[in-house]
């Protein structure tokens, strides 16, 4: 499997498209409403579904929306690629992205939120079971 970590503005959903309608990937993106950030049973459950589903070899997602458990649940012959897209990128994807849908970008996502996610991402990036927002 093939897992792909990214961030609020990183181009998730972007590559999500490309990979499915190309045929590159059967990939999966993995989003969940802000209220299910910590429930930890239906992370665990979607990964299930989607990590031994024969129809799927891409999985895309926040690390926050991936179980506590993700580093424990992979195998050596996955592989984990991060989406680094630097903060003030990030940023003006996420800016220019508000004024598409006409609102303000800390009506999308605070920027207490934002500055949560990149400490997320470090701390799953170092394979802690913490990384929780």
């Amino acid at each position: 499997m093939r897992f792909i970590i990214g961030l609020v503005g990183s181009g998730k959903t972007t590559l999500y498209r490309q990979l499915n309608e190309n045929k590159t990937m059967n990939a999966v993106e993995i989003e969940l409403p802000q209220s299910c950030i910590n429930d930890e049973l239906l992370k665990s459950k979607l990964f299930e579904l989607y990590y031994h589903n024969d129809n799927i070899d891409c999985i895309i997602a926040h690390p926050y929306y991936l179980p506590k458990d993700f580093w424990q649940r992979v195998s050596d012959e996955d592989t984990i690629i991060y989406l680094d897209i630097p903060l003030d990128e990030r940023l003006e994807r996420i800016k220019k992205r508000s004024k598409e849908i006409e609102t303000n970008p800390d009506t999308l996502f605070s920027t207490k939120f934002i500055k949560q996610e990149e400490e997320c991402l470090r701390k799953f990036k170092g394979g802690k079971q913490n990384a929780i927002l």
